[in-house]
């Protein structure tokens, strides 16, 4: 199978295997519903609380068995029971630094149980991901997605069960942690039918070199992961209350909804890249500025609606309890095409082996990401979290292009963007305009106004787009012309 057909499976399979977020996110938004923010907030900080703690010893293990067994299919089942092995060391290592945190923390013992039950959870979690891990790199994405599947409708119909129940935030995490680990007991039996010697292994040598080699990647995956949850927990240790916090959550979840555009192309594109990377740099450099102006043109529209409709948005999706989200929505929605352009930047320079500039960009970015929320929640609450979140994500760009046009290929980024942005204010005149007549008629209009400036600048070249397409048809990169 071709490089394009491969990629383009695996991405619809990826998709398929990532429709269990909405599973997640419908379940939060019962929560919101039935239990309040105050109840919303207790369960978000618990989750991004514990993930933070799940991944920093997780060290990009997950990530490289892909690569690893990828490579060397042969070798699954030497990968996968060494790395349960070190799974089973690690997880009650983390429960305990999970503990000791919360406990010194200060925080009420309501709190303390429903943080301890989502270390469970997400422990769990992290088996499952092995799991998926080792689907992916053996290319049956379609197990993984049926497990990923599963883990998440599991948690709604059991965390919905508990809610129909009457149960509060410490109920409804026992249903959560109930329900994960008998998904983790079905991950095991797929596992052992996939890989019939599946068995906890104990190769210490082992070990140390898949921990030697997993540590820059783990680097990277612990910056991005801080930069999504660390928001929520310093709003917690910041002292902002319960409410605020499920309200700050609320918005954000709507944004992480939303990384799943970028997500899924950068993904198929992924082993365009890698490929690419070993050829001329302007085969490489047409694929990389195909998908930033791809994903830029996708982006700019998406951020005008979801700021502009940001309070029936909210309103309609958690009810009018949750109007303290509406702000902090609007200015995260700024932050829509940084985010996708990040997720170009980083991927590109993954996949062409500059992991030391990546973990300095992403290691960058969370730096920064921590000391203006340091300064901002005690001075605006919620709003100076998201300020921050979407300055972080501009400077993660700009650092972003910075590393990529020094290590790998230079993009052009003012011929890049301008296009896309001019089409963007078009977008915007038109909203305002036609908004005064109608709300109804002004996102169709401005929608339509973005494609036709787009159209009138040439943005929408074929040649632009048939270049991509020659790559993606695994067209050797010589043969490729640049538009």
């Amino acid at each position: 199978m071709s490089l394009a057909r491969r990629a383009s499976l695996n991405i619809a399979l990826k998709a398929l295997g990532e429709l269990g977020r909405f599973a997640w996110a419908l379940l939060l938004i019962l929560v919101a519903r039935l239990l309040g923010g105050e109840s919303l907030g207790r369960i978000s900080f618990a989750h991004s609380f514990t993930y933070i703690f799940v991944l920093l010893t997780d060290l990009g293990l997950s990530i490289l068995v892909v690569r690893e067994v990828a490579r060397d299919r042969g070798a699954a089942g030497l990968y996968l029971g060494n790395l349960l092995s070190i799974k089973l060391l690690s997880a009650p290592v983390t429960f305990l630094l999970i503990a000791g945190a919360i406990v010194l923390s200060g925080y009420p013992p309501e709190v303390v149980t429903v943080v301890l039950l989502f270390a469970g959870i997400n422990l769990a979690r992290g088996m499952l991901e092995l799991y998926g891990a080792v689907f992916s790199g053996l290319e049956v994405m379609g197990r993984e997605a049926v497990l990923k599947n599963l883990h998440q409708v599991s948690l709604l119909v059991s965390g919905g069960i508990a809610l129909a129940m009457g149960s509060g935030p410490t109920g409804l995490s026992v249903a959560l942690l109930i329900s994960s680990l008998l998904v983790v007991l079905i991950g095991s039996g797929m596992a052992r039918r996939t890989i019939p010697l599946f068995r906890p292994l104990w190769d210490r040598a082992l070990w140390l070199a898949i921990l030697r080699r997993a540590i820059p990647v783990g680097m990277i995956v612990m910056f991005i992961v801080l930069l999504n949850e660390i928001d929520i927990v310093l709003l917690s240790y910041l002292g902002e209350g319960e409410r605020a916090v499920g309200a700050y959550a609320a918005a954000s979840k709507i944004l992480k909804t939303l990384q799943l555009i970028p997500m899924l192309i950068v993904s198929g594109m992924y082993p365009v890249f890698s490929d690419l990377a070993m050829g001329p740099k302007d085969a490489l450099n047409t694929a990389y500025r195909g998908t930033l102006k791809l994903l830029l043109m996708i982006a700019i529209p998406l951020a005008i609606v979801v700021a502009s409709l940001a309070d029936p948005f909210i309103v309609l999706i958690y009810g009018q309890g949750f109007t303290l989200a509406i702000p902090p929505l609007r200015v995260l929605a700024v932050s829509i095409p940084f985010v996708y352009l990040g997720y170009v930047l980083v991927n590109v320079l993954v996949s062409s082996d500059h992991l030391a500039w990546a973990a300095l960009v992403t290691g960058a970015a969370c730096a920064i990401n921590v000391a203006i929320n340091l300064l901002l929640i005690p001075v605006f609450g919620i709003a100076g979290s998201a300020i921050a979140a979407t300055a972080t994500q501009v400077v993660l760009v700009v650092i972003g292009a910075l590393a990529t046009d020094r290590a790998v290929t230079r993009s052009g980024w003012v011929q890049l963007a301008s296009k896309p942005m001019v089409a963007g204010a078009a977008m915007l005149l038109a909203l305002s305009l036609v908004g005064r007549v109608s709300w109804i008629l002004a996102f169709p209009a401005g929608l339509g106004a973005y494609l036709v400036a787009l159209v009138l600048m040439g943005s929408l070249r074929e040649e632009e787009f048939a270049a991509v397409k020659r790559l993606w048809r695994n067209v050797a990169p010589q043969r490729v012309r640049h538009p």
